[in-house]
């Protein structure tokens, strides 16, 4: 089965690109799947602050195209005491309680894309009447008892900035034997490699909105995942991706299998890669399923001088197995010819 746009939806997807629609509200999304619309400030006049491991940013909202966030690190802990006063021994009481420390990504208006982490910061999100007080914190702690996919937090904040005209909203409708469980994922390539709002509605096609160029579409079932995706690896290529996957990318991950390299209408010095990472050695996750895994696009600036510049990731689906189940199963379809895109009513 194949999945993807057809020719036809290629150009109506085009002309809705060029159409000039005004820009959707600000987004918040969530964790759990949770969406909010409004207008995004901060909290008194002051600038985002971001540090990226080595020097500190500041920028204003008006500078950003989103931030995204995901868990570094994510573990089991337990309250403890000292069993004497004085002395180093102790023991650990009560329930386990989950702990996340989580890292950006921004994206900036002038497309480049920055990791790190985000300052604690408070937002607030005007809707009509009522005003939303967003903390956004580099640590979490959850309740007692609660795993870590229990604790709530933003996992994308888009900005509806008018200097970006290109987000326009598009409606998806899958072709072929689909399930109703069946998912849609979005992910843009250019100015900013990012993950797209999909919102599945009650007739089962699905609500995206689009921010920019180089579309990769992907759609979930069960344990099968399809990408619409147009191969152009040399084996040259795909040989110095495969080293930048080990030396440019440095997380929690411990494998990474380069599924597909693309160019994807990116200028020539930008190359994109489809990667599947997972982690095979222990974590501190609890219950059955302890081995995280996601799908994601990258985007590297290959320099003519051999250097490679890591420049953004963007993720397509994630999930969570077990150590002896098998990862999912990625099928690459250079034809996209079964998702069907309309225009927005």
């Amino acid at each position: 089965m194949r999945v993807g746009l057809g020719r036809g939806a290629v150009w109506l997807l085009a002309g809705l690109l060029a159409a000039g629609w005004p820009a959707r509200a600000d987004q918040v999304i969530w964790s759990d799947g949770d969406c909010w619309e409004g207008r995004l400030q901060l909290s008194g006049q002051g600038n985002l602050r971001f540090h990226d491991g080595q020097r500190l940013w500041q920028w204003r909202l008006d500078q950003l195209v989103s931030l995204d966030w995901h868990p570094a690190t994510q573990r089991l802990e337990r309250a403890w005491r000292f069993l004497e006063a004085g002395q180093t021994a102790r023991e650990e009481t009560g329930e386990p309680y989950p702990t996340l420390e989580l890292d950006c990504t921004v994206t900036l208006a002038d497309g480049r894309s920055i990791a790190g982490h985000l300052l604690t910061t408070v937002f607030y999100l005007e809707q009509g009447t009522e005003t939303r007080k967003i903390v956004v914190r580099r640590k979490l702690r959850g309740e007692p008892g609660e795993a870590p996919a229990d604790v709530r937090y933003p996992t994308r904040l888009i900005l509806a900035s008018p200097t970006l005209p290109g987000r326009r909203a598009v409606r998806v409708s899958l072709a072929g034997n689909r399930g109703r469980e069946a998912e849609v994922a979005l992910v843009t390539a250019l100015p900013a490699t990012a993950a797209m709002p999909v919102k599945r509605r009650p007739d089962g096609r699905f609500d995206c909105e689009i921010a920019g160029t180089g579309c990769v579409w992907a759609v979930r079932e069960g344990a099968s995942i399809d990408v619409a995706w147009r191969e152009a690896a040399t084996p040259a290529l795909r040989a110095r991706l495969e080293a930048a996957l080990t030396s440019d990318l440095r997380d929690f991950f411990d494998r990474r299998a380069l599924l597909g390299v693309s160019t994807n209408d990116a200028p020539p010095e930008t190359v994109l890669a489809l990667v599947l990472f997972s982690r095979a050695g222990a974590t501190t996750l609890g219950g059955t399923r302890t081995q995280p895994w996601r799908l994601e696009v990258c985007r590297w600036r290959l320099g003519a001088d051999g250097q490679n510049q890591f420049a953004a990731r963007a993720v397509l689906f994630r999930g969570l197995r077990a150590a002896s189940e098998p990862l999912p199963r990625i099928t690459l379809h250079p034809q996209s010819d079964t998702l069907i895109v309309e225009e927005f009513l």
